[in-house]
């Protein structure tokens, strides 16, 4: 049995499994029977005969099948027809009907289960007639009671689309933007206030809600604010269980309802929701209960409009109905994602919260007046206004005078301003002139002592020189030795380098990164040593060992950054913008990564200007930092991403492009990097692209890019074949194993998908887009139940996601399991009310299942959002069909075949539409003739249905004599065709069947 949450009202129908609500993640409590104030309305009630409230006696049936029974669409209750099941409560579910003769749509109220002591009829009961004598405009109306066929009560309520306001304050929790934007604290406390008229017009009609509670108000769409469930309804004073006439709404204007006739007990039992009600309600006490009970709830209501929580949680009932009695409330602290409740706010709501009813607000009225006071910027009762609030107040209502007294004040100080300036520019003029005086005077000292200094120094250059010339002298022969000594280790090494770099070029990664590693340790000279590093660090990026490149790359920074080489002593670019994209991919996540590879880029970048690397250096700063930018500094980050585009350019127009180049301007022009700064420009992308492999064959990064280009411009086959390429470089690119399967299905090729699919599991077993994939592969097979498994497990990882429940829905569907296709449909469109796809098959399920109206709809949802797809016309010509509403199906028809003229089928379904009945104002033979005639010429006479039905047509348009010619030509050349063989019997039994003569 589905359970309700008492914070938002939402239907639970399996207990969660980490104790929250799925809708508003309250605690979900699990009742503590053995409390003695715990115990609910749930408890037996008196016994009374459900005949002596004019219903049939019921037949007490509470097997489970019984329930599944009522759930079950569609069916008849009455006048009403069950369209869907919209809610689930303790004691009854709710339907959307149809009443079907008014064609009104109402929400119907059929009781769950009825035990054989006929109790919850009463109460059911009793909630319809305490809802449908209590008439406000706030209130939820009755329409009818009554019972069904086994005796079930029902009763009929107005239908209102919209959300409870338990939904909207869990939405504006989860800071919602649409929810933020459509309830404002100005329009949640005018809804509050239409609440407290509702409750004060029930307490003058004698009657206590008991069951206050945000989920139990509804905000249609279109304004409405309506209190709902009254379950709970008790008179004013009356005890729990007494009894009372039976209602006559002629005899006087109290509310009455029906009660149990056969008991009259006072034992204390707690009804009601222990977050919102009122102390004296949780202690049990029903003789306590007056209308500033339910002021409580509406109290508890208003706090957690202000914080969006109730006043008391606790997922314990026990502890919590404890905190509900003992307990003061205090609100909590502010945060960002909780408003600052305003003082006014947190005095009116403590009021109504007080434990002491006789502190609280004597009526629902008086509390409604203090929060209308504060819409409307007056004083409110509970919370006098100081000098500063009253002063506020004052600036709002007459801003306009003070204002102008302000403005005027500040006139005066800028004149008195003003004079005050210019004395003080009068004597700086004055101070100025003296400075001048005295800087003359001490220039000319100045030039004096550097006249004497200059002859001392010119001595002391003398001596430097000669000492200079002695040191140089030394350093030349020192120079001289060291330069031997390099040349004899240079000759050593030089064999092994050139070994290395050839083995790197037959792609021998491990061998190559193994002799380089030799070259090094044999401590060559240090330029070589610069060059092995370099190659090493390649060899070992190429094999996998990302650590091993990065720090053979930093070293080959080191040694040209120490001992200089054609660029200075700057540093190697080359080996930086390496270690850069080494970063990107090593860190353990996208901010680090941004800030390594930032660090050598920038350090990069520093060096030569007329340096490629160090040009393509500062072209990767401008992109990472583009990166970071939001949305809202577009302009910037166009300005980056244009100026990146220019570098690398400006390198490949150099004469010695780089790989490096034509990667980042590819990647550039496709919107891979930076998506939206450029417009996309696919054609020169995949030209950049495809240079950069001519530069370097099988660079993973450019095969990348290059394949999602080629997907885009509808190259498959280069595509996959890139793909397949990048993925055997790189194994672990995870966002590519996606695509290459995704391309595969795309293609046709449904098997190879699946074991690409496969293989990318085994790396990354939790991508879900590679579950999603994989189902899609299982359904193209026609693997039904292996698709269904797949779309379940993907599920389990992902249960929220509209693709998965698609894709289990197609599953589904393959099967025959149209209701249940149906039901995950539907839930995918919660999720994402835009996916076409989804849309589309939940027309054609529902179709399957003969729900035409409901498909005719999805089907028109379709064409106003894609009103060019001839798919979704012919499926709403199918959706009239089967409602018989013919000449709106033809109208569908004829727009599908202005869109598919060549469907041979649709023509001859239209024109068995025009002759299917003559006194049909559609009926046309000649329309008729002449699709089936055009039928005929697009399948050049070899379709037996379209010469059979074109003779058939002929017949009724009145040319017997060309009808039987053309069938008989049909059976000599069809002679097998039962469908030629059935048309030559009518129609020379038609023949036969006239009087002669005619």
């Amino acid at each position: 049995m589905a359970e309700v949450c008492t914070r938002c009202g939402g239907s639970l129908v399996a207990r969660p499994g980490d104790g929250l609500c799925p809708h508003c993640r309250a605690p979900f409590r699990e009742p503590d029977d053995t409390h003695p104030l715990a115990r609910h309305e749930t408890e037996p009630l008196p016994q009374a005969p459900v005949a002596s409230m004019g219903f049939p006696q019921p037949t007490f049936d509470t097997d489970a099948a019984d329930e599944r029974e009522l759930e079950r669409l569609p069916r008849r209750v009455n006048n009403y027809e069950l369209l869907e099941i919209i809610g689930r409560g303790g004691m009854g579910v709710v339907y959307r009907a149809r009443h079907v003769l008014l064609e009104r749509y109402v929400a119907l109220k059929l009781v769950r289960r009825i035990s054989s002591e006929n109790d919850e009829a009463l109460r059911f009961v009793a909630e319809a007639q305490v809802t449908g004598q209590i008439e406000h405009p706030n209130i939820v109306p009755v329409h009818e009671v009554g019972a069904d066929e086994r005796g079930r009560p029902y009763f009929v309520m107005k239908l209102v689309r919209g959300r409870s306001l338990g939904q909207i304050l869990a939405a504006l929790e989860k800071r919602d933007p649409a929810t933020l934007r459509d309830f404002p604290l100005r329009r949640l406390l005018s809804i509050f206030c239409d609440v407290c008229q509702a409750v004060a017009f029930a307490h003058s009609k004698g009657v206590l809600h008991r069951d206050l509670k945000p989920g139990n108000v509804m905000v249609g769409d279109f304004g409405e604010v309506l209190l709902m469930d009254w379950g709970l309804a008790k008179k004013i004073g009356a005890r729990e269980g007494a009894s009372a006439r039976p209602p006559n709404a002629r005899r006087d204007s109290e509310v009455r309802t029906v009660r149990d006739h056969r008991h009259d007990t006072s034992v204390r039992f707690v009804a009601g929701t222990p977050e919102y009600m009122s102390p004296e309600q949780a202690l049990g006490e029903p003789s306590a209960l007056q209308p500033r009970s339910d002021v409580y709830s509406l109290g508890a209501m208003f706090f957690e409009l202000l914080t969006y929580r109730p006043p008391h949680l606790d997922p314990d009932t026990t502890r919590l109905i404890a905190r509900v009695t003992t307990e003061p409330v205090r609100f909590p602290p502010p945060n960002p994602h909780r408003p600052r409740v305003h003082k006014a706010l947190r005095a009116i709501a403590l009021k109504a919260l007080a434990l002491n009813p006789e502190e609280r607000y004597r009526d629902a009225l008086e509390l409604m007046r203090d929060v209308r006071a504060f819409l409307e910027d007056r004083p409110v009762s509970v919370c006098p206004d100081t000098p500063l609030d009253r002063t506020a107040r004052l600036f709002r209502r007459h801003g306009p005078l003070i204002t102008t007294v302000a403005a005027a004040m500040l006139a005066l100080s800028v004149g008195a301003s003003l004079w005050f300036w210019q004395s003080r520019e009068h004597k700086a003029r004055l101070d100025e002139a003296e400075r001048k005086e005295l800087a003359q005077y001490r220039e000319w000292e100045k030039e004096k002592k550097l006249r004497s200094q200059a002859e001392e120094a010119k001595r002391d250059e003398a001596q430097r020189r000669a000492a200079a010339e002695a040191r140089a002298l030394e350093e030349r022969r020192a120079n001289e030795e060291a330069r031997r000594r390099e040349l004899e280790n240079l000759a050593r090494a030089m064999p092994l380098y050139l070994h290395g770099i050839e083995l790197l070029q037959r792609r021998q990664y491990e061998a190559a990164a193994k002799q380089l590693e030799t070259v090094v340790a044999a401590q060559p000279p240090l330029a070589l040593a610069r060059l092995a590093h370099f190659a090493c660090g390649e060899a070992c990026e190429k094999k996998g060992s990302l650590q091993a490149a990065l720090a053979h790359f930093q070293e080959a920074d080191a040694l040209a950054r120490k001992f200089g080489d054609d660029h200075g002593r700057t540093g190697d670019p080359r080996a930086l913008v390496r270690c850069g994209e080494i970063s990107l991919r090593l860190a353990p996540d996208r901010e680090t990564a941004l800030q390594a590879a930032l660090a050598f880029y920038r350090q990069a970048g520093d060096g030569d200007p007329q340096d490629p690397y160090a040009q393509l250096a500062r072209a990767y700063v401008l992109i990472l930092n583009a990166r970071k930018m939001s949305d809202a500094e577009m302009e910037r980050k166009k300005e980056g991403a244009r100026a990146a585009l220019e570098l690398a350019l400006k390198v490949i127009a150099s004469g010695n492009p780089l790989w490096e180049a034509h990667l980042i301007a590819g990647s550039l022009y496709a919107g891979q990097e930076l998506p939206g700064a450029l417009s996309p420009d696919p054609a020169r992308a995949l030209q950049h692209f495809t240079l950069a492999l001519d530069l370097e064959p099988n660079q993973p990064d450019a095969l990348l890019g290059r394949a999602q280009v080629a997907r885009k411009l509808g190259d498959r086959a280069l595509a996959l074949l890139d793909y397949a390429n990048a993925l055997r470089l790189r194994p672990h690119a995870s966002e590519a194993w996606p695509a290459l399967v995704e391309l595969l299905l795309d293609t046709g090729r449904a098997e190879e998908a699946l074991a690409a699919a496969a293989t990318a599991l085994e790396r990354a077993p939790e991508e879900r887009a590679l579950l999603g994939l994989r189902t899609r592969a299982l359904i193209e097979l026609g693997r039904w139940p292996d698709a269904l498994d797949a779309a379940n497990e993907a599920l389990q990882a992902d249960p929220d996601s509209p693709a998965l429940l698609v894709a289990r829905a197609q599953a589904e569907a393959g099967q025959g399991r149209f209701e249940k296709a149906a039901g995950d449909l539907d839930r995918a469109l919660q999720r994402d009310p835009e996916r076409l796809d989804a849309l589309q098959l939940r027309a054609g399920v529902r179709l399957r299942l003969g729900l035409a109206a409901e498909a005719e709809a999805d089907f028109r949802r379709l064409l106003e959002r894609a009103p060019t797809r001839s798919e979704f016309w012919r499926g709403l010509g199918d959706a009239l069909n089967a409602q018989q509403r013919t000449a709106e199906a033809l109208e569908a028809y004829l727009t599908y075949q202005d869109q598919q003229p060549a469907d041979v089928g649709m023509r001859l379904r239209v024109a068995r539409l025009l002759i299917a009945r003559p006194e049909a104002p559609w009926f046309s033979p000649e329309k008729a003739l002449l699709q089936a005639r055009e039928a005929e010429r697009l399948t050049a006479g070899g379709d037996p249905q379209a010469v059979a039905l074109l003779a058939e047509i002929l017949m009724a348009a009145g040319q017997e004599q060309e009808a039987l010619q053309q069938i008989e030509r049909a059976y000599t050349r069809f002679p097998t065709s039962i469908e030629v063989q059935q048309t030559r019997e009518k129609l020379r039994s038609a023949k036969a069947s006239r009087p002669k003569g005619k």
